[in-house]
């Protein structure tokens, strides 16, 4: 994952310890815990990538409706991983759609 990360220029952080939510943008898990900060992700606005288990909490965004707060893949493997990160990036260049997400992000998932 490191150098999927390194070649598209995003800074991957392996430690909620270490993690400056204040400046990330989009935070990728395969667990979901206790541990994870969720309120803390929602009041900096970071856009959750997850895995299906944590749907209750999180809702898949849809550029077309400006409706759900993350993105979310079904099976925990690089290539899923990978490519529902690519669409938070993606979301994330378009002004409207960003706004929104964050948004979404920022209310938890209740719009």
């Amino acid at each position: 994952m490191q150098s999927a990360c390194d070649a598209i220029g995003v800074t991957l952080i392996t430690s909620i310890d270490t993690m400056s939510l204040a400046g990330a943008d989009i935070w990728i898990t395969d667990i979901l815990d206790d541990t994870i900060p969720l309120i803390d992700l929602a009041q900096y606005r970071v856009v959750p990538v997850v895995p299906v288990s944590a749907s209750p909490l999180f809702v898949e965004f849809d550029p077309m409706k400006f409706e759900g707060n993350a993105f979310i893949f079904d099976t925990v493997n690089q290539f899923q991983m990978f490519e529902k990160l690519i669409q938070a990036l993606e979301n994330m260049r378009y002004a409207g759609d960003k706004r929104m997400l964050l948004t979404n992000v920022e209310k938890g998932g209740k719009y």
